[in-house]
């Protein structure tokens, strides 16, 4: 299932989650807090900022960073 690294005041975030949403794709939402990343967040988007989407796929897993490009993903 994909993942949404988000924090829920970032407009940005927000924006990825409707997007999301309103393509009627399933995901998780995982909460990060910018000030404080986790190790596992780190890994995946080394700028630090959310939005992240983490999306399995055969063979794989796609990392998309920013909310232009998941926004493009989603498409």
């Amino acid at each position: 299932m994909r993942s949404l690294y988000h924090w829920p005041l970032d407009p940005l975030s927000r924006q990825a989650r409707i997007a999301l949403g309103e393509k009627k794709l399933k995901f998780k939402l995982v909460q990060v807090n910018p000030w404080q990343p986790d190790a596992e967040f780190t890994s995946l988007c080394p700028e630090g900022m959310p939005p992240l989407l983490v999306d399995p796929v055969t063979g794989g897993t796609n990392i998309v960073s920013g909310v232009r490009a998941i926004c493009e993903y989603a498409h």
